[in-house]
C-alpha cells in the first residue's frame, strides 16, 4: 500500500508541474537584446606626450598647446620688497613673495596637492599652496580650519593658501599673492 501511495504522490506532483507549465506561470527568462555600439567622432586635438620636465627647484611641468611646449618652470626672483624673494608659477599663473629666510619646497608624499610649500625651517611648513579640481576637495580637507585658508579661483581650478604655523610674517606673505598672465 505504501508504494501505491508513493506513486500517487509522484503522479499528482507531475500533474501539477505540467499544469503550471501549460498555464505559462513559469516564464522563460528574457535575455537582453544585443546593443550595437555607436561611434561618435571626437574632434582632433593635439595629443602631447605625457612626459614631464623637472625644474631646478624640483617641481615638474607638463606640456600644453598645439605645439606641446613645456610650461615654463616656476622661478624665484628678487622682490621689489628689500630682503624678499618672489616665487612665480607660470603654469598656474600666480606669484607670491616672502622674506629671504623662507624657501619654496615640494613634498608630494605629505602634501600631494601642494604646488609650493613655503618653509622657514623647523618642524612644519609655514604656508601650503595647493591646487584642487573642485571646491568639495579642499572643503573636505579643511572643514575645521577654514579661518586659516585663503581660496582663489584660477580658471577652472581652486588654489588655496593654508597658513599652517601662523608665523608673524604670514599675513604679509599672503597679501603679496597675485595672479599673473
Amino acid at each position: 500500500m505504501a508504494s501505491a501511495s508513493g506513486f500517487l504522490i509522484i503522479g499528482l506532483t507531475l500533474a501539477v508541474v505540467v499544469y503550471i507549465s501549460k498555464q505559462n506561470w513559469i516564464k522563460p527568462p528574457v535575455l537582453p537584446q544585443e546593443l550595437t555600439p555607436t561611434v561618435t567622432p571626437v574632434p582632433s586635438l593635439p595629443v602631447c606626450q605625457d612626459d614631464l620636465r623637472i625644474c631646478p627647484d624640483g617641481t615638474q611641468v607638463g606640456r600644453h598647446g598645439e605645439n606641446c611646449d613645456f610650461f615654463p618652470c616656476p622661478t624665484t626672483f628678487p622682490s621689489s620688497e628689500p630682503g624678499w624673494t618672489t616665487y612665480k608659477n607660470y603654469e598656474l599663473g600666480f606669484e607670491i613673495s616672502f622674506p629671504n629666510q623662507y624657501r619654496v619646497v615640494r613634498d608630494e608624499d605629505g602634501w600631494p596637492s601642494a604646488v609650493a610649500l613655503i618653509y622657514k625651517g623647523g618642524q612644519s611648513y609655514d604656508l601650503a599652496i595647493e591646487i584642487w579640481d573642485s571646491a568639495a576637495e579642499y572643503e573636505e580637507k579643511y572643514k575645521t580650519d577654514k579661518e586659516r585658508l585663503i581660496v582663489v579661483k584660477i580658471g577652472e581650478k581652486y588654489l588655496t593658501i593654508f597658513n599652517i604655523t601662523r608665523e608673524k610674517d604670514a599675513p604679509q606673505i599672503i597679501a603679496s599673492f597675485k595672479t599673473i598672465n
